[in-house]
């Protein structure tokens, strides 16, 4: 089995304290990306018309240190057909979760953050992808999230629609 020593046999009444175990802990974080296809910016779960995922949207982890997120992603997965992103073996502290949704989609109204922070919705259907750059909602961050000691924080979710469009040639006839 892996991480087993022999057995250990000792003899009558002595001491060995040459035989070490260790255990790590870890934290982890993820959560469910989905797509909101009756536009009402947050996940339906109790209607006819329930929200399902979004598949191929990048998920990136990043590190904070001091309040400023790191240059690089420390890790990055894409979302598979159930909608769900997971990353394990983390260290506590704090990191930012980034979204690069599927083309043609945008990501939807948030109450954590600057499109839409009067909304009051629970975390179970909300979307936490709200830290935008230059307007571009087809990318996104979370905001910092401090992951603790030995925790699994599975509520960071992202949403996102896709948008049609309609138009023509207007004239004025004579």
């Amino acid at each position: 089995l892996f991480g087993q020593d022999p057995e250990i046999s000792q003899d009558g009444n002595k001491t060995d304290r040459t035989w070490d175990a260790g255990l790590w802990v870890y934290s982890a974080l993820g959560g469910y990306v989905f797509e909101d296809t009756n536009y009402t910016d947050y996940q339906d779960l109790d209607t006819d018309r329930m929200d399902g995922p979004l598949p191929g949207t990048v998920v990136q982890l990043y590190r904070v240190i001091n309040g400023v997120r790191e240059e690089e992603p420390i890790r990055e997965t894409t979302v598979g057909e159930n909608g769900r992103y997971f990353f394990d073996q983390l260290a506590e502290g704090q990191y930012q979760v980034y979204f690069q949704f599927p083309e043609g989609y945008t990501a939807v109204d948030s109450p954590d953050g600057e499109k839409n922070p009067d909304t009051n919705l629970s975390d179970t259907n909300d979307s936490d992808c709200c830290v935008f750059a230059d307007g571009d909602y087809t990318n996104g961050y979370t905001e910092i999230i401090t992951l603790g000691y030995n925790t699994v924080d599975e509520t960071w979710d992202a949403g996102a629609n896709k948008l049609g469009a309609i138009g023509d040639y207007v004239w004025y006839d004579l």
